[in-house]
């Protein structure tokens, strides 16, 4: 079991470092983070977000265009981090980068395992352990579902892979847009961008 656990926390622990993306900001106030793949000078661009989505967009929509150093982060699996937590609990933690939760959810079951086991069948203290253990074990698992949909919506997207190519992403979205309201002025909305590619 600690073969397993110090395996993904290794694998956790291996991020690229120094890459760079090009940051696209709009002139209705979007931003679009991703890699230039196409340029076609004086007429458009076209970028590629890190979930392989394709956007193109004309010069006369961009203010500006950057470049920023990140440090990659994957995609998280949420089912993966679940399965991961159900047989090992901590797991599903570690894989999703949250080393030290992982290792004290791991450790917190182990005690309550080995008190359970100490102290005897049947008596109250081996209950309180085995409850524990179970407490320790379900919270892992859901804990780590819920913990790898937001590190996907934290880093701009949640995407699900049906295979054969077809991805459905949905990911945060703010622009301006002119609402006509009493004031006149333009509106800054938000909301949820959906894309089905296949």
């Amino acid at each position: 079991m600690l073969v397993v656990a110090v395996a993904i926390l290794a694998g956790t622990s291996v991020y690229a470092q120094g890459n760079m993306r090009d940051v696209v900001y709009l002139k209705n106030g979007g931003m679009v983070k991703g890699i230039i793949v196409e340029q076609v000078p004086g007429v458009s661009i076209k970028l590629q977000t890190s979930d392989g989505s394709l956007f193109v967009y004309k010069f006369e929509e961009i203010e500006k265009m950057t470049k920023e150093q990140y440090a990659a982060a994957e995609l998280k699996s949420p089912g993966l981090a679940w399965a991961l937590s159900f047989f090992i609990p901590g797991a599903g933690q570690m894989y999703n980068g949250q080393v030290g939760k992982g290792v004290a959810m791991l450790v917190g079951s182990a005690v309550c395992l080995g008190v359970g086991a100490a102290i005897g069948e049947g008596g109250a203290v081996t209950i309180i352990g085995l409850v524990g253990h179970v407490g320790i074990w379900a919270w892992s698992q859901i804990d780590a579902y819920n913990t790898a949909k937001k590190i996907n919506l934290g880093s701009g997207m949640l995407s699900l892979n049906f295979g054969d190519g077809t991805l459905l992403t949905l990911r945060p979205d703010v622009s301006v847009v002119n609402v006509p309201v009493a004031s006149g002025r333009p509106v800054l909305a938000s909301g949820l961008n959906l894309s089905l590619s296949f």
